[in-house]
């Protein structure tokens, strides 16, 4: 979901304040919950990206590499991050997979939130900023609170954010990696082997029930049998041999031409 322009201040009507969501069953889990609200935030960005947004303002003429927004009413809400600048009557509605990168900051004007959101959904799919150019990419600074509360703010609106980005996360990063491979084992170099039998919850293959598997090769190439299938396990596997069996068995090898031959013992 794109992030979204609000020409409108949210209504707090329309949310569940989180502690009175914790102190009592609620009688529908569809409200959103409202997980931290600062309504004086302060907003620190680099003059260059600060067009980006229609929230900052206009700052083309700006003398300092730096600029400095006051008065953002943050929402973080269980829908999404809302920034709101009541002086231009201008909003972002802002969805978590957006928020790429979220971390507790210090810097020369006090303590707030570092964050990094992805303007185009390409962006949203990693926190590597470098990869992409600014226009896709915001880093700004949050400080929601000074004073002697400053600590016990950020330390909320930090919690808030992470609770929230817990509770919306990104649907397509879940399972990328392993993506068409349902029911196949992986080996090195790439080969992909599908295996009938395989001891389901947590199961191990030893020595004693290997011989009830059976690989076979899903994509075929170098080392293909006859039958089409891959012989991932040579010949004798899944035998248990006793260890009087081994005792028993003799060894040979053919040095020049002499044969020797030795039995081993005990």
């Amino acid at each position: 979901m794109p992030l979204t322009i609000i020409r409108t201040v949210p209504d707090a009507a329309k949310y569940t304040p989180l502690t009175t969501h914790q102190s009592a069953t609620p009688a529908s889990f569809t409200t959103p919950v409202l997980h931290f609200r600062n309504e004086s935030t302060t907003l620190v960005l680099a003059a260059a990206q600060a067009s980006l947004l229609p929230i900052f303002g206009d700052h083309k003429d700006a003398p300092e590499s730096e600029v400095i927004v006051p008065g953002i009413d943050i929402w973080v809400t269980s829908e999404n991050l809302i920034l709101y600048n009541p002086s231009l009557t201008v909003g972002v509605e802002l969805p978590y997979t957006s928020v790429t990168l979220h971390a507790i900051q210090r810097i020369p004007h006090g303590k707030g939130i570092y964050m990094q959101l992805a303007l185009s959904p390409s962006a949203a799919q990693t926190s590597n900023n470098e990869a992409f150019d600014d226009d896709d990419m915001l880093e700004l600074t949050a400080l929601p609170g000074d004073g002697e509360s400053e600590d016990t703010t950020v330390d909320a609106f930090f919690k808030g954010l992470s609770d929230c980005a817990n509770l919306n996360p990104d649907p397509d990063v879940s399972g990328s990696d392993d993506e068409g491979m349902d029911g196949q084992v992986m080996f090195e170099g790439g080969a992909g082997a599908t295996l009938e039998g395989f001891p389901g919850e947590g199961g191990w293959i030893t020595a004693e029930n290997v011989d009830q598997f059976r690989f076979e090769d899903v994509e075929g190439g170098e080392g293909e049998s006859e039958s089409g299938g891959f012989r991932i396990l040579g010949p004798g596997a899944g035998t248990v041999r006793t260890r009087s069996e081994e005792g028993d068995e003799a060894e040979e090898e053919v040095v020049g031409t002499e044969e020797v031959k030795w039995r081993r013992t005990e």
